[in-house]
């Protein structure tokens, strides 16, 4: 095997060594598209176009090394941003933005504007941005499967002219803490979980030992919004067999067909609408690489009746989309605030001091 060994602060032509095959094999593919021939015929390509060769690499050992200081220099917001899809109006008002990781096309980002905007016409479209166009008017970008690269966008009617755009006022539906001094009170529906989820349903990480302490048992549909709940018939959805005290009496809001093992930090993440389920996990913001794309673990669920329903996952979806997209999206909810003064006090032994005193999200 013929490879060879390149310095790339070195002015003067490597010599043929060993262990940068990977260098060798670019090259000739990058010259000569020659993807199916030997090491010996690449490297007798490659003497005969040094010139060539050399120069391309000189160019791609600069361009790379500049990325590397671009990428030090820049803190990490930057990063962030530089990975974020903005929308804006032809006023420069932040109409929607998101985190890019290449889950969200065209289509989904169309549908998505759709619940969260409202305009004086009802066809608009999205054009990229062009600072010195008309309107700043750049590309038509359709609804479709491609992704929107993160960048600057902006919203206008099909022909390109200036039309007023406004948020809804609706926000996204808020998830409370409960606090409970007897954990009696939650033990029917985190028993019945623990018994069917042997594993986190994102990031497929298992329990072992029976230790729970990395896992709680999240509500995908927050029970705190019981009467919401009751209002848009999802009691009716539910075919799970427990009982009613099981289910969390006759609202069945406690059903497993509502409830799902997350990690501790997911949990969170899901009562943030930090992230959502569509066919995948699409995480609204930065800081999710490691489930973001993943398909919800439910396959181990075979029986209907204690499987999570779709309905709970689009209205979850829903919320997300207000959550993070609407503008700049809404601030963190503080939920020591929640619980009011002292509850977060440790010393409150009328709380904490039990063995059973604990505080969940829902």
């Amino acid at each position: 095997m013929v490879t060879i060994t390149v310095d790339p602060n070195s002015e003067t032509p490597p010599n043929f060594m060993s262990d940068e095959h990977r260098i060798l094999r670019e090259t000739v593919i990058e010259v000569h598209g020659a993807d199916r021939m030997s090491d010996e015929q690449a490297a007798a390509l490659l003497l005969k176009n040094w010139n060539v060769f050399w120069e391309r690499r000189k160019t791609k050992w600069i361009e790379e090394r500049e990325e590397r200081e671009r990428e030090a220099a820049m803190g990490q917001d930057e990063r962030d941003n530089a990975n974020t899809v903005f929308l804006r109006d032809f006023e420069g008002n932040l109409v929607s933005k998101f985190y890019q990781y290449g889950l969200i096309d065209w289509e989904q980002f169309h549908a998505c504007l759709k619940i969260i905007i409202c305009t004086s016409t009802p066809v608009w479209a999205i054009f990229e941005f062009a600072e010195n166009a008309s309107h700043g008017r750049g590309p038509l970008c359709s609804p479709g499967p491609a992704n929107p690269k993160p960048g600057n966008y902006v919203i206008l009617s099909p022909g390109g002219d200036p039309i007023p755009v406004t948020l809804v006022s609706q926000c996204a539906r808020r998830r409370h803490l409960t606090t409970s001094n007897t954990g009696s009170k939650r033990h029917h529906y985190r028993d019945r979980v623990r018994q069917r989820d042997p594993f986190c349903l994102m990031s497929g990480r298992a329990v072992r030992q029976n230790l729970y302490d990395r896992f709680q048992s999240a509500h995908i549909f927050p029970r705190a919004h019981d009467m919401e709940w009751i209002k848009k018939g999802y009691s009716s959805l539910i075919t799970d067999s427990a009982s009613d005290q099981e289910l969390g009496g006759p609202t069945k809001i406690d059903s497993l067909q509502n409830m799902m093992l997350l990690s501790t930090d997911l949990h969170h993440a899901w009562d943030n609408y930090r992230l959502a389920r569509g066919h995948i996990i699409i995480p609204f913001v930065p800081g999710y690489e490691d489930v973001a794309g993943k398909v919800l673990l439910l396959n181990h669920i075979t029986d209907p009746t204690i499987r999570p329903l779709d309905e709970l996952f689009r209205d979850h979806f829903f919320q997300a989309v207000l959550r993070n997209m609407k503008g700049a999206g809404e601030p963190s909810w503080d939920y020591e605030d929640a619980l009011g003064d002292g509850m977060m006090d440790l010393s409150r032994t009328d709380i904490w001091g039990s063995e059973e005193g604990c505080t969940t999200c829902t």
